[in-house]
């Protein structure tokens, strides 16, 4: 197999039909780091300014979007974590007085969670922190480079979420 030729500057063309399957992995691939060193910096920097994890916080940001309160399967299903582990975590953020669980009126099987006035003024905190972090990270990047970026992510998820590429192809 030969290598497509290399255009000036020794990179290779793009769009060339044999390195489209190479451009996706790539792709990814530097979609995943970039997830990846936001995740850690936010990592540090909730550890650092609140000593809280980053599951402690995705958890308190959930209940804060829920005027209702989530239920413990609905945080389960949006943080992509087992029903287990949350109902762990919120037992510990239950034991720091940060959330509390209330039955549902219909249902006393299920239970909402709901943040406490301690745990309500933490999240806007770190949520106000959260955005000056993010801010900072992508401030070289630029807000037209962003503006971008956003848009075709944006595309590209509503092409994923069609189920493209969902079978197992084989050649």
């Amino acid at each position: 197999m030969s290598k497509a030729p290399r255009a000036r500057g020794g990179a290779r063309p793009l769009d060339r039909p044999q390195t489209n399957a190479r451009l996706e992995s790539r792709t990814w691939l530097r979609m995943l780091g970039c997830a990846n060193l936001v995740l850690a910096n936010l990592r540090a920097n909730l550890r650092a300014q609140f000593d809280v994890t980053l599951p402690t916080f995705d958890i308190l940001a959930q209940a804060q979007r829920a005027p209702k309160g989530p239920t413990m399967s609905e945080l389960s299903r949006r943080l992509l974590v087992s029903k287990g582990n949350v109902t762990e975590l919120v037992t510990r953020l239950e034991r720091r007085g940060l959330l509390e669980r209330r039955a549902d009126g219909r249902d006393a099987r299920v239970q909402h969670v709901h943040l406490t006035p301690v745990g309500e003024r933490l999240i806007r905190r770190m949520l106000a922190a959260h955005d000056r972090w993010l801010i900072a990270m992508t401030a070289e990047f630029g807000q037209q480079p962003m503006l971008g970026l956003h848009r075709s992510l944006g595309a590209l998820r509503d092409v994923l979420a069609k189920g493209n590429g969902r079978k197992s192809t084989s050649a």
